[in-house]
């Protein structure tokens, strides 16, 4: 008799995400999808971490639980510090273990010492942090200089990043279905206007397209997909609402 198949595990992350505005959101405009995944058994977990600044940043959290340590042990405190850090992460481990995984877009993170990590994509302000295979550099260059250069971009160069961004995707085999998203980004510009949240939320759908892609070719046991544009939308809409975003 075969063995019966490795089983799959899909995490997935959600920068700065409010629980009761997602719930609210769901039950205002009929989000079928999302209310079914609200509606999921779940658990909260809580922290005593604390961070002499005052805040204890997202990016702080993330490494808390990428690692299961929190930041007075692993010392991490600004975004991208993470090129030092001693503390195995979560692929790391399973890694020594034999497990495989992908992880796309995880926030101040590196692929570290987990051969078995098939595909790896760091958020773009983890400077340090090269994306595996090789080929995702194509689609990490641009997002990593709008990033490093938010307040100073040169049009010419984040337009050569871009064509080097679009030839990514138009040979990554996601047209159709980035195709099929267009006229969504259309109306959320028409309604918006062209503000950052609208073109970072698009960025997310695309984002997951490639990863679905990734997931689908290397087929590891674990995947962890972070998404980072309700971050965005509270911090270019809601802040100028004068509304207080409560994220988790």
């Amino acid at each position: 008799m075969k063995p019966p198949p490795a089983r799959r595990l899909c995490w997935i992350e959600l920068n700065e995400f409010d629980l009761a505005l997602a719930r609210a959101l769901a039950d205002a405009h009929g989000l079928t999808h999302l209310a079914q995944v609200l509606a999921l058994p779940h658990s909260r977990t809580t922290t005593e971490d604390r961070d002499e600044s005052g805040f204890l940043e997202p990016w702080v959290q993330w490494v808390s639980v990428h690692t299961g340590s929190d930041s007075s042990v692993h010392g991490v405190k600004n975004l991208g510090d993470v090129d030092k850090l001693a503390q195995p992460q979560v692929w790391e481990t399973l890694s020594r273990a034999g497990v495989s995984s992908g992880a796309w877009g995880v926030m101040n993170a590196t692929r570290g010492d987990a051969p078995a990590c098939r595909f790896f994509l760091p958020d773009p302000w983890t400077f340090s942090e090269p994306g595996h295979p090789e080929e995702l550099a194509d689609l990490l260059a641009l997002p990593r200089y709008v990033a490093k250069n938010y307040l100073g971009l040169s049009k010419r160069r984040a337009l050569r990043l871009g064509l080097r961004f679009l030839r990514a995707l138009l040979t990554s085999g996601i047209n159709l279905a980035l195709l099929a998203e267009l006229p969504r980004l259309a109306l959320a510009v028409g309604r918006f206007g062209p503000k950052p949240f609208v073109f970072i939320s698009f960025f997310d759908v695309a984002s997951t397209l490639l990863f679905l892609r990734y997931k689908r070719r290397h087929d590891p046991q674990l995947t962890l997909l972070f998404l980072n544009s309700v971050a965005h939308a509270q911090h270019h809409h809601l802040v100028k609402m004068g509304l207080e975003p409560r994220h988790i």
